[in-house]
């Protein structure tokens, strides 16, 4: 079994992210018109953050304690529930199509089931170690579904969120099996 080293792994990771992350904002800083949108984006979701924190029982601790248990059990059943979705969804898929690339896309459907599938998959190590690092970076479908609504608050594009981890994966992967 062929081994590779932690920090060889943290390069796979994060240097196609780091390399993505620069021609982004240089393509972003090329752009005029991009930057003042972005700036009349990032204060409409200042002024959205700053009005949803303003209660009319902000000087009242229990009402906003009430507030922050009820906001976090939301957002853990919001969490639990996108990752059934998508780890049924996985399965499903597995059972009405066969084959080892019905199962590879399987995986990026949801990161904690689609892992172990990818380990024990009887391919060569070298492909199943750059595809394990690929959806790590990627995170799955139920991670992008997760993060959805706090994306959408704070006036950033899903669209383009999805399309960079998208990219980050596919680079991820290549890196890998190039580089390493």
């Amino acid at each position: 079994m062929e081994y590779i080293s932690f920090a060889r792994l943290i390069e796979a990771v994060y240097l196609p992210q780091i390399i993505y992350t620069v021609i982004a904002l240089t393509l972003s800083c090329m752009s005029s018109h991009r930057s003042s949108t972005s700036t009349e984006l990032l204060t409409a979701a200042t002024v959205q953050v700053s009005s949803d924190n303003q209660s009319p029982n902000s000087g009242n601790p229990e009402n906003t304690y009430s507030d922050i248990i009820s906001s976090s059990v939301h957002n853990i059943t919001v969490i639990g529930v996108y990752m059934v979705i998508f780890a049924i969804a996985g399965n499903l898929m597995c059972s009405y199509f066969s084959g080892d690339a019905c199962t590879i896309i399987s995986t990026y459907l949801e990161i904690g089931g689609g892992v172990p599938v990818l380990y024990s998959m009887d391919i060569s190590t070298k492909i199943k170690t750059a595809l394990i690092l690929s959806l790590t970076a990627f995170g799955g479908l139920s991670a992008l579904f997760q993060s959805r609504d706090m994306i959408r608050i704070s006036g950033l594009s899903f669209i383009k969120y999805t399309t960079g981890k998208i990219v980050c994966a596919f680079l991820c992967f290549i890196f890998y099996m190039m580089c390493l």
